[in-house]
């Protein structure tokens, strides 16, 4: 063979050695590539913006915001006490000030949202929620706490974008107002989105009731 042939032949075997290594590289990079790092022609997941959030017992001495509206994703239909007194379960139940009123949606309530308004954005630290329906029927006794369902965690979403989420006690004895606090954020609105809830118990005589239910929702500085 001749000395051309053979300096032509080591030269295409290093093309290909060269060209070889290179498509392997690239294959690596690709599928080692760090997650979340953008890719070209491609959309970047959103950030997870959550703030920390810890959640007191009791409202204890804070002063609250000013609520002056509220609206939901969904209703449950109205009710009749056991005296045949109709009752309904609108959003604004649930910033009324009065526990035995409530915003009510139909079954588990999984991504049913809350929405309240401020009369003017404004600096708020905590969120204050009774999380299922804290009324006992003044006829028959029937405590409507334990009948029904009571969410036991929920996302809060903010004017910026930024979040927080918690988890709620929902033992039957404990129907307070439980406070999540978060470091100060400033907002004309706050959201609040079911995550999750627990199932009632029958009581006096009746069967579970499949409805959540927010009793109270309040904010504060």
């Amino acid at each position: 063979m001749s000395s051309a042939i053979t300096r032509g032949l080591v030269v295409a075997s290093v093309v290909l050695t060269v060209v070889a290594a290179a498509v392997t590289t690239g294959v690596l990079v690709a599928l080692n590539r760090v997650p979340g790092m953008p890719v070209a022609g491609n959309a970047t997941a959103a950030p997870d913006r959550r703030l920390p959030a810890t959640v007191s017992p009791s409202l204890l001495s804070d002063s609250p915001a000013t609520i002056v509206g509220a609206s939901a994703s969904c209703t449950s239909g109205p009710g009749v006490d056991s005296a045949g007194n109709r009752f309904t379960y609108e959003a604004r139940n649930a910033v009324d000030g009065q526990p035995a009123t409530a915003w009510r949606c139909d079954h588990d309530g999984v991504g049913a949202s809350l929405l309240v308004t401020f009369a003017q954005p404004a600096v708020i630290s905590w969120i204050g929620v009774v999380p299922g329906f804290a009324k006992t029927d003044p006829y028959d006794g029937t405590d409507r706490y334990v009948q029904g369902r009571r969410v036991s965690s929920a996302r809060f979403l903010f004017d910026d974008g930024t979040y927080i989420e918690t988890g709620f006690d929902v033992s039957s004895t404990s129907r307070a107002m439980q406070v999540v606090r978060f470091p100060a954020t400033r907002t004309g609105h706050v959201q609040l989105v079911v995550l999750a809830s627990v199932p009632g118990s029958a009581t006096n005589g009746f069967d579970p009731t499949d409805k959540i239910a927010i009793s109270e929702l309040a904010v504060g500085a």
